[in-house]
């Protein structure tokens, strides 16, 4: 999953749980709409995502045929998160860390799973994932209520895939709005789930470009 640094996103309706002994609320956010550019696509998903995404018309951007049929593209896998900033639609930063849980186990900050991500025209990817939080009863959870339905501000560091063990310190990095070790197995495990891994392109190419390459080489 991408690390993000005060992305603007969607906030929809959350959902909420009691758990463990102690009835700890725990929150789930379905984030949407936040925006993706050619380079952040590309991190999140191996290099050269973004063509084998978009075809150039006319000077614009335009989805291949096969991500518009498939609709969205899922992200494989869950992941955590052991630094979590949401800024509240009213501007309210709400931090969230790591802890422990009423048997001592430890639980990351957020936990993100269910991520995806849609295509649109002009070149600019929206992800959408779910992300769950420990709010508790006070402000936290008010100001999540507050800005349901309405955009908030992200921040997610310090990322895993689960089952992962943390980092050390001095080798976290966060960028403007994405990373991602951009390895050929998870951006094909991707493009299988959307149902589409035989017929579209993954090599940044369309079949018209591949013909245009043949006469050139004939040539």
């Amino acid at each position: 999953m991408i690390e993000l640094t005060s992305a603007s996103a969607l906030l929809k309706k959350l959902s909420n749980n009691l758990v463990g002994a102690n009835n700890e609320t725990i929150f789930t956010l379905p984030l949407q709409e936040i925006p993706l550019e050619r380079q952040q696509l590309d991190e999140l998903m191996g290099a050269r995502t973004f063509e084998s995404f978009y075809n150039l018309d006319k000077d614009v951007w335009r989805p291949m045929d096969w991500i518009v049929k498939a609709g969205v593209v899922p992200i494989p896998g869950k992941f955590d998160s052991d630094r979590v900033i949401i800024t509240s639609a009213d501007g309210v930063d709400l931090t969230f860390d790591p802890r422990k849980d009423a048997d001592g186990d430890d639980v990351p900050a957020g936990k993100i799973s269910q991520g995806e991500l849609t295509a649109t025209v002009g070149g600019i990817t929206m992800l959408a994932f779910h992300i769950q939080v420990y709010p508790g009863r006070g402000k936290k959870n008010a100001e999540l209520q507050n800005s349901q339905e309405r955009r908030i501000q992200i921040t997610l560091a310090d990322m895993r895939a689960v089952g992962e063990k943390p980092k050390p310190d001095d080798s976290q990095r966060e960028l403007g709005l994405g990373h991602q070790n951009g390895d050929q197995e998870k951006r094909d495990a991707a493009l299988a789930a959307a149902g589409n891994n035989s017929s579209k392109p993954i090599d940044g190419t369309t079949p018209a470009s591949r013909a245009r390459s043949s006469r050139s080489s004939a040539h």
